[in-house]
């Protein structure tokens, strides 16, 4: 169980403060349920983005952080090529971000127990990336 696993994993301190292990595990998947029974979840897994983004008639940049655990960047990547190239978009680029999580952050893992325990910056050159896009595109 990996939630447990990482629980386990946390300062005694932090530990503690959640109370009974046992229940907040089962408080977590209890919510986890309730939210798989939704609408949105419901939508979100039978929309396919394709043809929204055949229909993009803009320069498009999309940033996958290499090590995001909710969008992992090698099979989105792929989507995402094969539906702009599909579409004959004549201007749009895919870039994985080394060393990057979901948040942009500099990371080794991409696990969600680190968000709040990582530094509250962008990994090195996340922002130049833009920039330069930025400028190729609109000679800012």
């Amino acid at each position: 169980m990996l939630l447990l696993n990482e629980l386990m994993a946390l300062p005694e301190e932090e530990r503690a403060q959640l109370g009974d292990i046992s229940a907040y595990v089962e408080a977590r998947i209890d919510g986890q349920l309730a939210m798989a029974e939704g609408e949105w979840i419901r939508f979100y897994l039978a929309y396919d983005p394709a043809a929204d983004l055949a229909r993009l008639t803009c320069p498009v940049l999309a940033l996958l952080g290499e090590f995001d655990a909710q969008v992992v960047a090698e099979s989105n990547g792929a989507a995402l090529e094969a539906a702009l190239s599909a579409a004959e978009h004549p201007d749009y680029s895919i870039r994985i971000v080394a060393g990057a999580n979901h948040l942009f952050q500099l990371t080794e893992s991409g696990a969600f127990s680190e968000y709040a325990t990582l530094p509250k910056e962008f990994v090195p050159g996340f922002l130049d990336t833009i920039t330069a896009w930025l400028h190729e595109r609109f000679k800012m």
